[in-house]
Formats: C-alpha cells, structure tokens, sequence
C-alpha cells in the first residue's frame, strides 16, 4: 500500500492493491461509512464506436461487508501486476472524530 502525498489532519490517501484495499476497510473504525465511486462511459449518440470515458459518475454508501466485496478481485491480477491500484481517500471530522468516511474509486 502506497500513501498519497500531501496527507492532512483529517484526511489520509492510499494507492492499494484489492487485498491491501480489503484489510484497511477490515481494521477501519467502528461506525465508519463506506462510499464507492462509480463512474459510467457514455455512449455519443449517433457514433457507435465513440464515447466519453467516465462521462457520469456518482458516489453510493455501501456497508463493510459490500464494500470488502466490491474492492476483492475488482482488478485483475494482470493489471495488479502492472501497477494498477484502488485510490482510497478516508477523512475525518473534527465534530466526529472517530468516524471517518472512506471514499473508495
């Protein structure tokens, strides 16, 4: 796992393999949330072969156990083995302290 650069307070980045991915959102606190993005190609009408990569994208609240199995095998071990990773961002709140938000994609 590779943390991100320009860590703050409240916030911590990491670049993580699925398995890497998985275990922090195992050890991550009690009553933290769990956001996938999701982002969607869109076709250009009237161009078959043609679309906008990530042309939509939005953000859904998962539990834990989804969102452990969301990030398990979501990049093939090929792609793993050329260096692709899953950023995950995590913050937390000074109002809430032990609660922190993992944005995951």
């Amino acid at each position: 796992m590779k943390a991100i650069e320009g860590r703050t307070e409240n916030r911590e980045e990491w670049l993580c393999t699925c398995a890497e991915a998985a275990a922090l959102i195992k050890k991550a606190p009690k009553g933290s949330r769990f956001l996938i993005h999701i982002r969607i190609d869109t076709p250009i009408i009237d161009e078959e072969e043609k679309f906008f990569r990530s042309g939509a994208s939005a953000f859904t609240t998962v539990s834990r156990k989804e969102a452990i199995r969301i990030v398990t095998g979501s990049i093939t071990s090929t792609l793993e083995g050329r260096g692709a990773r899953l950023p995950i961002r995590s913050y937390s709140f000074t109002s809430h302290p032990n609660t922190k938000i993992y944005w995951i994609g």
